[in-house]
């Protein structure tokens, strides 16, 4: 997940500031109930369920990332939501785009993400994505509640403790 977080802030980054060539869209929609899927020194990783949308084979949602400290020093980013669609039958993604938030939760930019469809492997975080997605499999005890900006705070806080 910190390759993705660091790619895709990178990407946005270089977008906000025009010196790539990516387009630019509206954010991933996000909504509660938030489940975190994640919470490592790293990244926090939460999933909006919120966003969920499914017809037929399709699904998408948007998971949202919190950045380290360190990561947000470097790039202003503390907070990147990416949408994720999933081909529930073939168990394929794909990540169509991404918004940045700074750490007051501004909106910082967004941008279209071309990428091509993967698979999603067993026991991935992507895999967890796409049982919510795709099934409505919500890991147990992963509800939290309030702001996702609030929650990512925290994280930054706990991180720092550490």
């Amino acid at each position: 997940m910190r390759l993705a977080l660091a790619l895709a802030a990178g990407t946005l980054a270089a977008t906000t500031f025009g010196i790539a060539g990516a387009h630019a869209q509206s954010a991933p929609p996000v909504s509660a109930p938030y489940y975190i899927i994640d919470a490592s020194d790293d990244a926090l990783t939460i999933a909006s369920g919120g966003s969920v949308r499914k017809s037929g084979n399709m699904a998408s949602i948007t998971i949202i990332m919190g950045a380290h400290p360190d990561e947000v020093a470097k790039s202003g980013i503390a907070r990147l939501d990416m949408a994720y669609e999933f081909n529930c039958s073939n168990s394929t993604y794909r990540t169509p785009g991404a918004a940045g938030y700074d750490v007051s939760g501004g909106f910082m930019g967004a941008i279209d993400d071309d990428s091509p469809w993967e698979a999603v492997a067993e026991n991935s975080n992507n895999a967890t994505f796409m049982g919510i997605a795709c099934n409505g499999v919500i890991p147990e005890d992963s509800e939290v509640g309030g702001d996702p900006n609030d929650v990512i705070a925290v994280y930054r806080d706990w991180v720092l403790e550490e």
